[in-house]
């Protein structure tokens, strides 16, 4: 079996469509840079980018009014309350920002996070709980002052939320969720949102979704599109950006009034925000997408061709392995029991660690890079052989390791 290299020392060569090439040799990427590059890598629309930077521009981040509005106007289509925008470089960087609106327009400081959401190196955010939804800090070097403003929720459990909420409302500036958390990818959130958008709503809470991972790679645009259940504020980025880096704060009418009204100064700014090099990646990206309107409908589709096969041969095989999707992104669970959250999923990968390994370096054997976060990312240039290729040598991969 070829020896797995640790993630930090994997250099490659080149990349083209679902493929990256690591000492001339091609392996098949799941991950596609965490689910930016929908598109795959080196498509058509990233080259014309480039050549369009290379002959026409140079790095400035005096923003050009045109694109600007022509990419609000696409944004609208994916997220239907959206009334402005703030641009920043980084998903982490939206969050910081997020928050501090909030916090400026409430004059509180505690903010809700639902465990099992991600909302990247934010130390605001850097946290995770077990059953007793205590705050637990992910890295070392963040101050304990931070962890006194973190109140975490228990992710679709509605009874539990409306009591944590009842106490601490009245000292809480918003609300922070991952509509569909990437690391438990469900379908059965719908309720859960409502009652926060309800809840928030009432009680005057800034509710934010991010939508990093789902913006535009979700049935109607997004998650809040499909559900029809809009927050005050969304944050979006990765696949938007088209592989440059940008990232966006989308806020509604009404969080829009209060900032202009609001008498104390609200900071925005960033070297790198809203430069034009991002900006015009991000224009021709959304034009692409919204150009091809099947584009992401045929991601969903063979994602749920790749799920349902590779379930069947489980249960076929009982195999303790269970795969779930959310539209055009999919996660591996390695138990077959009902997992409802987080801390029920990180229960059996850690006590899986070592055959999750093995199943891992046999993948890379097979030239196919497992996602280290565990979230299976496809492209819009993926084939039905591809597929088949992958439901082949996942489900051998996973009757080695798991039966």
């Amino acid at each position: 079996m070829e020896k797995l290299l640790p993630s930090n020392k994997i250099i490659t060569e080149k990349a083209k469509g679902n493929f990256v090439f690591i000492k001339k040799k091609r392996y098949f990427d799941l991950s596609l840079h965490s689910g930016v590059l929908l598109l795959g890598h080196n498509h058509k629309v990233f080259q014309k980018t480039l050549n369009e930077l290379r002959k026409n521009y140079s790095l400035t981040n005096y923003q050009n009014k045109n694109i600007r509005s022509m990419i609000l106007k696409y944004i609208k289509k994916y997220f239907r309350n959206a009334y402005d925008l703030i641009f920043c470089t980084t998903g982490s960087e939206t969050v910081i920002k997020a928050i501090r609106i909030s916090r400026a327009l409430s004059n509180k400081s505690k903010i809700f996070i639902v465990n099992g959401s991600w909302h990247g190196s934010v130390d605001q955010t850097l946290y995770f709980s077990k059953e007793d939804l205590k705050p637990i800090p992910l890295s070392s070097g963040i101050s304990d002052d931070i962890k006194k403003n973190i109140i975490i929720l228990p992710y679709n459990d509605l009874e539990k939320s409306k009591k944590i909420l009842d106490r601490n409302y009245k000292d809480a500036s918003c609300i922070l969720i991952e509509p569909i958390t990437a690391s438990l990818p469900l379908e059965q959130s719908k309720n859960y949102l409502k009652f926060l958008k309800e809840y928030s709503s009432k009680k005057r809470i800034t509710l934010i979704f991010d939508e990093m991972v789902t913006g535009i790679r979700t049935t109607n645009g997004s998650v809040q599109n499909r559900f029809n259940i809009y927050p005050d504020i969304t944050l979006a980025g990765k696949a938007i950006g088209g592989g440059l880096p940008i990232s966006l704060i989308i806020i509604n009418r009404k969080i829009f009034d209060r900032i202009k009204k609001l008498k104390r100064k609200i900071f925005f700014g960033g070297t790198f925000s809203g430069n034009n090099f991002s900006l015009i990646s991000c224009l021709n990206t959304l034009a692409y997408v919204n150009k091809n309107k099947n584009l992401v409908r045929n991601i969903i589709n063979k994602s749920k061709i790749l799920q349902d096969k590779l379930n069947n041969f489980s249960n076929k095989n009982n195999l303790d392995v269970k795969v779930y999707r959310f539209d055009s992104f999919l996660r591996i669970i390695f138990s077959k029991k009902n997992i409802k959250n987080r801390i029920a999923r990180d229960f059996f990968e850690k006590k899986n660690k070592i055959r999750i390994t093995k199943f891992t370096k046999y993948l890379y054997s097979k030239k196919i890079l497992y996602p280290k976060n565990g979230i299976i990312f496809l492209s819009s240039t993926l084939t039905s052989n591809n597929v088949d290729y992958l439901v082949k040598n996942l489900s051998i991969a996973l009757k080695k390791c798991f039966k």
